[in-house]
């Protein structure tokens, strides 16, 4: 596993919790007597860079769709220390309102609010919609974006990253047959989506897909709608770069010059 950072080989394990099920996926009433899906749950440290994380298991857009439950503003002492940062970036950096601030997973503008109450300008980018559309209720501007991320493994094997291949011109019609479609069938405002061709690295994102629309409901719907259209539409196919396993090239130079 590769650091999402700065690409270096992540050796210290942080902490291993074992396994552990999804964060916020709270089981249904009709649930309770199903299995339910276990993950590993181990955390690294970069010794680069000094980034903590954890390996990818189960797909982002599982994980931040309609159903997320986390509003970071439910936490008044979290909204305490977004204030007093608030308060310690406008005064470090001279933030004004000739200034913009723009917030990566920004939630529900837990953070932005502030600056937006000292006249400066912000912008959200958010995943999922139920807390997006609570920042928007905030007066805070928030955009829907989904970025699609090469996942470190693919069939249980590590990989270094993925080669995405395309009939060019068919991928670009196709894609723009998704976007007008997308609009006519979810009321968009726009659509823009963008796919990656090349190598891709393992942490990085290979598509990236901006919906706008009056309903942020709307928004996330067409996301899941755009990327199961891509799957099945548009010809762009993908290899998987398997990482080779380490070999010892003493020992097989050794046995080539026995032979």
């Amino acid at each position: 596993m590769q650091c999402r950072f700065c690409k270096t080989e992540l050796e210290h394990v942080f902490i291993d919790l074992v396994n552990s099920p999804p964060s916020n996926s709270f089981l249904t009433k009709e649930q309770l007597n199903e299995p339910e899906v276990f993950y590993p749950l181990r955390v690294y440290t970069c010794h680069n860079c000094f980034l903590v994380q954890v390996d990818e298991y189960k797909k982002s857009d599982a994980i931040f769709n309609s159903e997320y439950v986390y509003f970071s503003s439910y936490s008044t002492s979290w909204l305490e220390h977004a204030n007093r940062y608030t308060a310690t970036m406008i005064e470090r950096f001279n933030f004004n309102s000739n200034s913009q601030i723009i917030e990566v997973a920004s939630n529900d503008g837990y953070l932005l609010q502030y600056f937006r109450e000292k006249g400066i300008p912000v912008l959200g980018i958010e995943p999922t919609a139920n807390t997006a559309k609570v920042a928007i209720e905030k007066g805070i501007d928030t955009v829907v974006d989904f970025f699609g991320v090469v996942r470190p493994l693919e069939l249980k094997k590590e990989i270094s990253g993925i080669d995405y291949e395309a009939h060019e011109s068919m991928a670009l019609h196709q894609l723009e047959v998704i976007a007008r479609d997308t609009i006519a069938k979810f009321a968009l405002d726009s659509v823009i989506v963008h796919h990656r061709i090349g190598f891709v690295g393992a942490g990085e994102a290979s598509v990236a897909v901006r919906t706008s629309s009056r309903h942020r409901g709307e928004s996330y719907l067409a996301n899941e709608w755009i990327m199961d259209q891509l799957k099945t539409r548009v010809p762009i196919w993908k290899e998987p770069k398997f990482k080779q396993p380490k070999t010892n090239l003493s020992a097989v130079a050794a046995t080539a010059s026995q032979t």
